[in-house]
């Protein structure tokens, strides 16, 4: 019940974005297009329509139209579209009862700030239709961020009938509508995607993995564990998808499994394609078929019938000297035993790359320690305990336990006062008792560093000082461990490019084996390629597969991959049978219902995506969906299964939750420099990203990643100043031989300059964020058009996406550079001010990474469970009620967690803040659960941080640290407790 209660909320979503998805032709344009000043017209128009309406139709009004080229002319887009149920009694056309934008308004938006714009807009046209339309700035601003050009624009009124279920999406609508109906059930795997995941029995003994294309040990993990009814693979930019695709694919055909690759994006499933036709691979293995809508099914049966008449000839005739049971064996052997020497070679490889990845960060947070030592004068001491050989990690952790102590006496509850009073009294036996502890670790020598008027913060510096020759000392071990290992790896003088070349060789002709053994039947059944045959008629004519059905079983066994688009799925995939494997590829651009046709036709699904690139975006107001999904899935928790919140593949996410596998990270980044991708490492993917490319010496740039200050103000979304200085860039790259270069920028306006500017050079690509998605280019460009004369509006556009700005710079290969005023963008607080920022930190000749969290290399401090004893009852409250509330969340809290643990603060502090900062804790932390990134801090204030002056103090000294760092403090007051965990919940949903 709860299953179909689900559907029945996602069919009426499908619905509702239908009506908003109306294409009018030329002949359509001339019975729609409308007079507002001529009413009484109107009103007979809509008396007509109304007369002939429809259970599944509405009647709309729309203005402006858009219009788009289509194969044999023109179709018309209105952009507006509101209903008025009351239009024929009170003849006001400017009256919305319900209102949106055109679905093709949405296309190119790259993330939900976007998507925030848009609603903005909608609720401003909603409140006041008639002001909206007669504001040329309003459309303007549409046409902005939807990156339409003004030129196609055509201000014509329209009244017309639009439908509940467009083309788009009619096969998800009919399928949903089929389950509900009782005429099909739901399949486990859509069952599975709804609630959670579980492991599957495997069908093949066999687990040997075959590559038609090199790999590395996260893509070979992903090849192993494709055991879950739904598994998902995150992909962040260059790490290699596209590879582990080909080679999922690969492992499928050799145990004689099928499998359907699709996406939403078209030009996702069109790269695998490309990619199977080149590396050599069509020569061996060839069946596989591109599918889709019913015009690209009529043009798949050419190839379709070619394919099958030279599988008869390979088949009948052994042309292409197909492997004996014999000689597969041996290959088979030999298959293997390359597997096993690249397995031992990428463990030792993984080593060496964890290795060096822990080093640098041990290194750069040794620098930032170092830098805090240096500003607070700490050196001197540093030296002197570097000297008596104090360092040790037992007094460490031991020193960290002593200087918790303190704060049990000076606990903050209702006899703080009294604790205070006495502590002063018993100042005489806390030194003695301090005295005693050193004695107890074996740091005696400690004393003559603790200040007796302050010793909380002597302790405090002493074990500053200790944690970083700790480091020091565990750094220099890992060197030298590091240079042992890869003088093992240089001594055994593997090759794993080499290694992969020989086996990607073998591994093919194993392919070719499996694939025609399965086949072979089929080929030799005249009846069977008889009902083939009708099957690739069916398609000529008609474009789908419905009569020939039957034969579609013997079919996959000859064409076991199919690439399709996830809407059109239903054309290819009769109803009522399966394939093994579902491959959804940049599933964070899918809507979750877009997938159910292809999970109602499968074993298993493998759910491709990346949320930090471009999201899903649909048009459904948040109020709407709710009220819809109250109406239809009462007593469900909604936030898992909103449609506008959640992309397919963070519905997946939720479903694999559960599971102990199916689960994976593409980790290893091959395509940028480091300077380039560890702006997006740091920002995006928790420091998770492991950099395969070293800083090359290069021309005609020194840095790989740069700046360039462009002065004078904009035209609307036009910057002529920094047109003018692209081309210098652009002359300049190319004089040093570097032709292929990316130019991306976030306003149609200076795109289309930019194409006239550059036209008649194919070498340049010149597009939006959406042109280069999955793509790559030696030298990316970014212009920002931002300048003096930007409106808050662009600002904010480009500021906030930042899944623009992601996919923008990690598509250069060796240079990206940042073209704008660098004085306005940098006064923001948005990506595009941390992007301009970070480059000022890339030295000209030298690539400096910025310090990583510090909390990540305490995580074992902080997870001691003694720190809960320094709660007081009203903070134990709160954490447990923080326990709850993080419920489900990839979140996790932290108690009393030393502030300098948290916060790295390289700039000289005043006495009190230094003594406050490397001495006092915060309340509590709250952490990402994978890269224990600290994400904000929470404070609970209870009666005395209003009326106790020492602890208001603190609290402002706790706010200015804070402050100097942008790290997010969130306070939860006794006396109205609300507000905070309403900003929590805020913040929270802010960063996604």
């Amino acid at each position: 019940m709860i299953t179909k209660n689900l559907l029945q909320y996602y069919l009426e979503c499908l619905k509702y974005e239908s009506y908003y998805s109306t294409q009018l032709k030329p002949s359509d344009l001339n019975q729609a297009q409308i007079d507002p000043l001529n009413i009484e017209f109107v009103v007979e128009r809509y008396e007509k329509l109304s007369h002939d309406l429809k259970d599944d139709q509405t009647i709309m009004f729309g203005y402006p139209l858009l219009r788009v080229n289509k194969k044999g002319g023109f179709i018309y887009l209105p952009l507006i579209l509101w209903s008025n149920s009351t239009f024929l009694s009170d003849h006001n056309l400017y009256k919305a009862d319900q209102c949106g934008f055109h679905q093709e308004v949405y296309k190119s938006l790259a993330d939900k700030q976007s998507l925030n714009i848009l609603t903005n807009l909608k609720e401003q046209f909603s409140s006041n239709p008639t002001c909206f339309l007669d504001d040329n700035t309003m459309i303007t601003q549409l046409l902005e961020i939807a990156d339409l050009e003004e030129t196609r624009i055509v201000t014509a009124y329209t009244v017309f009938q639009a439908k509940n279920s467009d083309f788009s999406n009619y096969h998800i609508s009919q399928e949903i509508q089929g389950i509900l109906n009782d005429k099909f059930e739901p399949s486990p795997v859509l069952k599975s995607y709804l609630y959670h995941s579980y492991a599957v029995p495997n069908m093949s003994d066999d687990q040997m993995l075959i590559h038609i294309v090199p790999g590395n040990l996260p893509q070979n993990t992903v090849l192993h564990d494709i055991n879950h009814t739904i598994n998902i693979v995150k992909g962040p930019p260059g790490t290699g998808k596209t590879q582990t695709i080909l080679n999922l694919i690969a492992n499928q055909v050799n145990h004689q499994e099928t499998c359907v690759i699709a996406s939403t994006n078209n030009q996702a499933v069109d790269n695998i394609v490309e990619k199977l036709d080149a590396n050599g691979i069509s020569k061996y293995f060839f069946g596989y078929v591109r599918l889709g809508n019913i015009a690209k099914n009529k043009e798949a049966a050419v190839p379709l019938q070619s394919a099958l008449d030279r599988m008869i000839e390979i088949v009948n005739n052994n042309q292409y000297n197909v492997l004996s049971a014999e000689t597969y064996s041996d290959y088979k052997n030999k298959s293997q035993a390359l597997m096993d020497e690249i397995t031992r070679a990428e463990q030792i490889e993984n080593q060496i790359i964890d290795m060096t990845s822990t080093i640098n960060q041990l290194q750069d947070l040794i620098n930032v320690l170092n830098d805090r030592l240096r500003l607070n004068h700490l050196i001197p001491m540093k030296n002197d305990l570097k000297s008596i050989s104090i360092a040790n990690e037992k007094i460490e952790f031991r020193l960290r336990e002593l200087l918790d102590k303190p704060l049990q006496l000076y606990g903050n509850d209702i006899f703080r006062r009294f604790r205070s009073y006495i502590a002063g009294r018993i100042h005489t036996y806390l030194k003695f008792r301090m005295k005693k502890q050193l004695r107890s670790i074996g740091a005696i020598q400690l004393w003559e560093h603790i200040d007796s008027s302050t010793p909380v913060q002597s302790l405090a510096f002493c074990e500053e000082i200790i944690k970083v020759i700790n480091l020091e000392l565990r750094c220099s071990q890992l060197v030298e461990e590091l240079a042992s290992i890869k003088k093992q790896q240089q001594d055994a003088s593997v090759d794993l490019k080499n290694l992969y070349k020989k086996k990607n060789e073998i591994d093919l002709h194993l392919l070719q084996y499996q694939w025609l053994h399965s086949a072979s039947p089929v080929l030799k059944d005249m009846k069977e390629l008889q009902k083939i045959k009708g099957l690739i008629q069916e398609l000529r004519e008609k474009g789908n597969i419905r009569n020939s059905s039957s034969a579609f079983p013997s079919f996959l066994k000859l064409f076991p991959v199919l690439l399709v688009s996830s809407l059109s799925a239903r054309n290819c995939i009769p109803a009522g049978m399966s394939l093994d494997l579902a491959i959804i590829d940049e599933s964070s651009q899918c809507s979750i219902p877009s997938i159910f046709c292809l999970l109602q036709s499968a074993r298993k699904a493998c759910l491709f995506g990346d949320t930090n690139q471009l999201s899903h975006i649909v048009s459904i107001e948040d109020t709407f969906s709710r009220n819809l999904f109250e109406t239809h899935a009462p007593g469900i928790d909604p936030e898992p299964y909103c449609y506008l919140n959640n992309s397919a593949f963070e519905r997946a996410e939720q479903a694999c939750q559960l599971s102990e596998g199916g689960t994976h990270l593409l980790n290893y980044h091959y395509r940028c420099i480091p300077s380039i991708a560890s702006f997006s490492n740091q920002q995006f993917y928790h420091n998770r990203l492991r950099m395969m490319r070293h800083e090359p010496e290069r021309q005609p740039y020194t840095a790989g990643i740069y700046s360039t200050n462009v002065y004078g103000s904009v035209s609307g979304t036009i910057n002529h100043h920094e047109l003018n200085e692209i081309h210098t860039i652009v002359n300049k790259l190319e004089q040093n031989g570097i032709d292929q270069i990316g130019i991306v920028t976030p306003f149609s306006a200076q795109k289309e300059h930019l194409i006239k500017m550059f036209s008649g050079k194919p070498n340049i690509k010149i597009g939006t964020v959406h042109t280069f998605q999955g793509g790559e280019c030696k030298a990316i460009i970014f212009s920002t058009v931002i300048s003096q004369g930007s409106t808050s509006f662009q600002i904010n556009f480009v500021q906030n996406s930042y899944r623009l700005i992601n996919v923008a710079l990690t598509r250069a290969l060796d240079y990206f550079m940042l073209v704008g005023n660098l004085a306005q963008i940098d006064n923001g607080q948005g990506y595009l001010t941390k992007l301009s920022r970070y480059i000022y930190t890339i030295e000209a000749s030298n690539f400096h990474r910025p310090s990583i969290e510090l909390s990540i290399a305490f995580n074992q401090i902080i997870r001691q469970e003694n720190r809960i004893k320094l709660m007081h009852e009203g903070e134990r409250m709160i954490y447990n009620k923080l326990l709850i509330f993080l419920g489900g969340m990839p979140l996790l809290v932290f108690p009393k967690v030393p502030i300098k643990d948290v916060l790295s603060i390289n700039l000289p502090l005043d006495y009190s803040l230094k003594n406050f900062y490397f001495s006092s804790h915060m309340d509590f932390v709250i952490y990402e659960r994978e890269s224990l990134q600290p994400l904000c801090s929470i404070e609970y204030d209870g009666s005395y941080h209003r009326r106790d002056p020492k602890t208001i103090l603190n609290d402002k000294m706790k706010d200015d640290l804070c402050s100097y760092t942008e790290f997010k403090l969130i306070r939860i007051k006794s006396n109205d407790e609300t507000g905070g965990w309403e900003e929590l919940k805020g913040y929270l949903q802010s960063i996604g």
